[in-house]
């Protein structure tokens, strides 16, 4: 199996910590319109399905 240049990924223990923050967190440095569009890119990606078709 050929060996990849990409190193592995560790996770510390504050690395898996759960962060929890809400939509107010992220508008404010965000500014709207950046905001809006970000939303508009999380509906997209829910909206995706995978499957057989």
């Amino acid at each position: 199996m050929p060996q990849s240049n990409v190193p592995a990924l560790r996770l510390t223990d504050r690395a898996s910590r759960k962060t929890e923050f809400d939509e107010n967190d992220l508008r404010a440095p965000a500014g709207p319109r950046s905001f809006e569009r970000g939303q508009g890119y999380v509906d997209a990606v829910t909206a995706t399905e995978v499957g057989d078709g």
